[in-house]
């Protein structure tokens, strides 16, 4: 299933062929995301859907859970520190303030919500959410894009 994620000199050589430009990771990150869904649902399917959690500790040493918990949990500490700080980051965009400030907004306010409200109803709350952020995709029916140009964008650094 792997097997089919870029090897590493493919993503350098495109990482140099677009300079800074983060559209070159697309291709890559997407393959891999997907392979992650189809093991993760592979391995649901097949134990009955208790969770790679439940898998390890009814089938490794609890060090072994332990050590894998601690490493997730890490790794979400830092994707989620990157989340709040792109959000800060973006509503300075819009609002012109200080990111620092939005940053801390985000960060006590999203604790707050997951301490504080019940999560039958905070569920509800990012259900619609996340199906706002599929405005993002109106934006391409409203904006001015130049689709013949497009392709070339994302190929070279040319524009």
């Amino acid at each position: 299933m792997l097997h089919s994620i870029a090897p590493a000199r493919h993503l350098r050589r495109r990482a140099v062929q677009h300079q800074t430009r983060p559209e070159w990771t697309l291709e890559s990150d997407l393959q891999c995301d997907q392979r992650i869904q189809e093991i993760s649902a592979r391995i649901g399917r097949v134990t009955g859907g208790i969770g790679i959690a439940a898998n390890l500790r009814k089938n490794y040493p609890k060090p072994l859970l332990y050590a894998v918990l601690f490493v997730v949990s890490v790794a979400n500490v830092f994707n989620l520190g990157a989340d709040i700080g792109a959000m800060g980051s973006a509503t300075q965009l819009v609002l012109r303030g200080n990111a620092g400030l939005f940053i801390a907004i985000f960060g006590i306010g999203s604790l707050a919500a997951v301490l504080l409200v019940p999560y039958s109803t905070y569920a509800k709350y990012l259900k619609w959410l996340t199906i706002s952020f599929f405005a993002c995709v109106g934006v391409v029916f409203f904006d001015h894009i130049s689709w013949p140009a497009m392709p070339s964008c994302h190929v070279a650094a040319a524009c």
